[in-house]
């Protein structure tokens, strides 16, 4: 163990201090300010000085990583940053945020699959990695419903959050985690998976709308049961304008999405009876009330339009204007505990709350991994058992 004295001096491996640096996308002048100075910082990173360990603190709280990290022979991060640079939108940037949320649900995750036995269900996981790129689309998109159980369309859930805690469910019935990631633009990113196995991850961003997560679980899931996958991969907000210059793994990926929530016979029939009762023209009611019909984002509507030539280019191109002027989605309870139940996986929180009661984890370290603080504990046990 590490004991963090702030006086003395930090021999970490400055090899690293570079290398977070560089991967955050940080200068020397960025990330040495109100901390050291450039000079100091640089020469740190060439192994030429030292930082203190107050220093140190203060970089990894800058740079979103934790103190050990830089005691490393060298970065356990390797893979995560590859893939992060194999992102199919040029807009997304792996910054200090990101990166945090990418460690945090990478922790989350070994820690369900070390208490994986309280998880009393079986999960049949074929359908990882099990689809090629060449599969007929549509096919794809039946595979997915009839491996979810929805029929198609789903039209009779109460509002957007309920549809999207049944996207959630389904995914989750499935051995599936899902969490809800915050405080990152979703220019920066709207989702990202994790393929392996056991418990393949689904993260979805909270800035987003509702039925934007809807179609970003749906679009993640399919990378997930693609061969061509990688290990991570990431969705950012311009993803559906940018699959020529990034390959065939987007484009495939959005197609088998749009299939599956707006099925091309029903969008077809609903679009034309829309319009036959809005004089053939598409505004803001009647985009929102298809939007409604097939529980996804009017962003997304408009591009099905779009696809099978149902609105012209100047209505595309002014709805999409107005739209982008408020892509914010709402936030949830300001109780702690809420929150907690709201934005992790199930599936986690019922290996880590067994785990507690079975005394193989201290209520300090719970509370640590959670990021809540301990008086909200009981809320969160009684709240999380109540249905269960």
């Amino acid at each position: 163990m590490i004991r963090l004295k702030k006086g003395e001096i930090a021999y970490i491996n400055p090899e690293l201090l570079k290398y977070a640096r560089i991967e955050i996308g940080l200068s020397i002048e960025e990330a040495s300010k109100n901390i050291v100075t450039k000079n100091k910082l640089n020469a740190a990173e060439l192994g030429k000085d030292h930082l203190t360990f107050n220093k140190l603190i203060k970089i990894s709280n800058r740079y979103k990583l934790p103190i050990t990290f830089f005691y490393l022979n060298k970065p356990y991060t390797d893979s995560l940053i590859t893939q992060f640079r194999s992102i199919k939108s040029r807009e997304v940037r792996l910054t200090p945020e990101l990166r945090k949320s990418f460690y945090d649900i990478n922790l989350k995750r070994n820690l369900a699959i070390e208490f994986k036995k309280y998880d009393l269900n079986e999960y049949n996981y074929e359908y990882v990695n099990s689809i090629e790129l060449q599969t007929p689309i549509k096919q794809v998109a039946e595979e997915i419903r009839h491996l979810l159980h929805f029929k198609e369309p789903v039209v009779d859930w109460k509002d957007d959050y309920q549809a999207l805690n049944n996207w959630i469910k389904a995914m989750e019935d499935l051995g599936i985690l899902v969490f809800q990631i915050s405080k990152i633009p979703v220019n920066i990113v709207r989702g990202f998976s994790i393929s392996k196995t056991p418990y393949p991850t689904i993260v979805i961003n909270r800035a987003d709308r509702p039925f934007g997560r809807i179609y970003s679980i749906v679009h993640e899931f399919v990378h997930i049961i693609s061969i061509d996958n990688k290990e991570n991969i990431f969705y950012s907000e311009n993803n559906e304008f940018n699959n020529k210059s990034k390959g065939n793994i987007e484009a495939f990926c959005n197609k088998v999405a749009a299939e599956v929530l707006m099925p091309e016979t029903e969008f077809i029939h609903q679009a034309y009876k829309i319009l036959k009762q809005s004089e053939n023209t598409w505004n803001k009611k009647n985009i929102k009330k298809i939007s409604k019909h097939f529980w996804v984002s009017q962003e997304a509507i408009l591009i099905r339009l779009k696809t099978f030539s149902l609105i012209n280019k100047k209505e595309f191109d002014f709805q999409m204007k107005r739209l982008n002027k408020n892509v914010h989605g709402s936030g949830f309870e300001n109780k702690q505990h809420m929150k907690v139940i709201r934005t992790n996986s199930y599936h986690f929180l019922n290996n880590l709350l067994n785990a507690y009661a079975e005394r193989e984890i201290t209520a300090s370290k719970l509370s640590k991994i959670l990021q809540m603080k301990l008086i909200h504990l009981d809320a969160l046990e009684k709240e999380f058992w109540k249905n269960k």
